[in-house]
């Protein structure tokens, strides 16, 4: 009777041991999986910003020109993002032609559903002033 008590109790320290492990495994795994959804929402978020500092530069080089657009999309190969670009709207008069106006660049991939937003001053004179530099290029 004595083997019997030893046997079982040796089936039930495997059993525990096993529901042990499945445990740890599970929790691991999980943190795992939740590991790489952050690191891609962060590769995505670094995405947006990159292509919405580039909008950005391309406003402050006048290759752009400072009027509102969108939404547009990117050209490949950033197929599936969008970018809008927003300006606040006012009547214009000498004493504001100085002052500075809010340019806000708005990228977003709707499937991922990733949004950035950035926004500069730019001065109100500059936004009538803008012409792409293929402006005038005869092909």
């Amino acid at each position: 009777m004595a083997g019997r008590h030893v046997r079982g109790s040796i089936l039930l320290e495997v059993v525990l041991a096993l529901a042990l492990f499945v445990g740890a495994a599970t929790v691991i795994t999980a943190g795992i999986n939740a590991s790489l959804q952050a690191v891609e929402r962060v590769r995505l978020q670094n995405h947006a910003a990159n292509l919405a500092i580039s909008l950005m530069s391309e406003l402050q080089m006048h290759a752009r020109p400072i009027a509102p657009i969108g939404p547009e999309s990117f050209e490949k190969p950033f197929e599936g993002w969008l970018y809008r670009i927003a300006l606040e709207q006012g009547e214009e008069s000498i004493r504001e032609a100085a002052s500075l106006r809010p340019v806000e660049v708005i990228v977003w991939n709707p499937e991922e559903g990733v949004t950035h937003r950035l926004t500069q001053f730019f001065r109100a004179s500059e936004m009538g002033e803008s012409k792409p530099e293929t402006e005038g290029i005869v092909p």
